[in-house]
């Protein structure tokens, strides 16, 4: 420890431990050594006392911790043995006590050979966080293996043994694509259905419904997009027969052998009340297309909701096949051409 003294020369200088005196010198540089083997763990009040001409001028206290045990480590994050989802491996270390800056380095630590890439010590020095920015495979098993580490806490203390610990990197969900908004509007929605074509290409499908004044009517209309890899993007102008109706079932989404995308649902006349119609719609070039036009259950039934499938995997319009969920039973129907006559039903065990 140096001492200074700011005017004059002083006679002697003192070092003071707690107000006694370990040390003195006469002339300068006034440089002191405190031997602190004798002295057990704690905090020490240090201070320097100069005396000239009989007169004694003391500086402030400083403050000085005697600290020989070494720092464990306490906890680790993830646990030995827990889980990372993503492919972003990281480990968070936290020690009894703070440690020296100085000696954290990225390159202690590796995981079976995947050396850190970064290492982290928070604000108050307990914890260290460890990350790996390299590639992974997943899900895969890593094991964290502490080099000869050189950590120490602030009194330079070396670290205790870190034990070598595994880690389980999985699969996560990330948000592959902002989320889809059809307007401002704060309607009902059935939940929406997503499809993959063969390509790869995403399309996701849902039902907008709007209440029209009094009376139970509403306006629905059937909107899909596809996702071009930046954005939704809607198919054709994103509504599929927009109209009103008195009731609305739920709806089905296919993709058909050649990767079009098929939707069918059920929309009940506003003009007749007691007629129950579905539709099927095809994507073909740029439009939609309605394959055979409404498919007409006839009085007192109601259409509950419809499901869509494909037959003998052909993208032929014949391959479609819609089952109408009605009352009192349920009936399917086939595509031939440009009408869906009844295949089977009504039957209240089918589908």
């Amino acid at each position: 420890m140096r001492v200074s003294v700011s005017e004059g020369d002083a006679e002697r200088i003192e070092l003071l431990v707690d107000d006694a005196v370990v040390a003195t010198t006469d002339s300068a540089p006034h440089i002191f050594t405190w031997d602190s083997t004798g002295h057990s763990e704690g905090s020490y009040r240090l201070k320097a006392r100069a005396i000239s001409e009989g007169r004694t001028f003391t500086s402030a206290p400083r403050t000085v911790i005697v600290d020989r045990t070494a720092p464990l480590l306490v906890s680790r994050t993830p646990e030995d043995g827990g889980a990372v989802a993503g492919r972003d491996l990281r480990m968070t270390l936290s020690f009894s006590e703070p440690l020296h800056p100085a000696n954290v380095r990225p390159g202690l630590f590796a995981w079976d050979g995947l050396p850190a890439d970064s290492a982290h010590l928070s604000e108050d020095g307990h914890a260290l966080t460890l990350q790996a920015q390299a590639r992974l495979e997943l899900p895969s098993r890593y094991h964290l293996l502490a080099q000869d580490n050189g950590l120490t806490d602030l009194a330079g203390n070396r670290v205790g043994p870190i034990e070598t610990s595994s880690v389980w990197v999985v699969p996560t969900w990330t948000a592959s694509a902002p989320v889809l908004r059809i307007h401002a509007e704060d309607n009902n929605h059935w939940a929406p259905r997503i499809r993959a074509a063969s390509s790869g290409t995403a399309y996701v499908a849902l039902m907008d419904i709007t209440a029209v004044g009094m009376g139970g009517r509403s306006r629905t209309a059937l909107h899909v997009s596809h996702w071009d890899g930046t954005m939704w993007r809607p198919l054709g102008g994103g509504k599929i027969n927009e109209r009103e109706v008195f009731r609305y079932g739920s709806f089905s989404f296919v993709m058909d052998a050649s990767g079009a995308p098929l939707v069918s649902f059920s929309q009940d006349a506003v003009d007749d009340p007691t007629a129950a119609l579905a539709w099927v719609y095809r994507w073909q070039g740029a439009q939609w297309v309605s394959l055979g036009g409404a498919i007409h259950e006839g009085a007192s039934e109601v259409t509950i909701g419809t499901a869509l499938a494909m037959y003998e995997g052909t993208p032929n319009p014949t391959s479609v096949r819609s089952r109408l969920r009605s009352s009192p039973g349920r009936r399917a129907a086939t595509k031939e051409k440009t009408a869906w006559p009844q295949w089977c039903g009504p039957s209240s065990t089918m589908w």
